[in-house]
């Protein structure tokens, strides 16, 4: 199948081709998700989730903090909590860096692996790279 699209930076997360889903001339597509299909033309065409939202926390810093210029610190910060977390099993995650945050925040952060049942705080290192 081949379709012109256009694309545009949207920063929201969005279905960009629901006109071709929907439009197309071999009538709307169906999409199944409780089956993990979208069927297309009377075909059916796997639908594989290659990002889950739900694994990604917001992080808070516990307390203010001043970082020195050119130099590193390793700080506390508060991991969010959800309802259906266990807190009896170990809940192992990667903290790193967003791209928001490297845009908006003038400071590197290193990638950690935390268990957020060990303790109410978890670490995380920041570098000020500038003077």
């Amino acid at each position: 199948m081949y379709k012109e699209l256009i694309v545009a930076e949207i920063e929201d997360d969005v279905l960009l081709v629901i006109d071709i889903l929907q439009n197309d001339d071999g009538g709307p597509a169906d999409i199944l998700l409780s089956k993990g299909v979208i069927v297309l033309k009377g075909k059916n065409k796997p639908c594989i989730q290659i990002e889950m939202k739900n694994d990604v926390r917001k992080i808070t810093a516990a307390d203010h903090s001043t970082i020195p210029p050119l130099s590193e610190a390793v700080i506390d910060v508060f991991i969010e909590r959800k309802e259906s977390d266990d807190v009896t099993q170990k809940t192992d995650f990667i903290v790193e860096p967003t791209q928001h945050f490297c845009e908006t925040y003038p400071f590197k952060m290193a990638s950690v692996l935390v268990d957020i049942n060990r303790n109410l705080t978890s670490k995380i290192r920041l570098l000020n790279p500038f003077p």
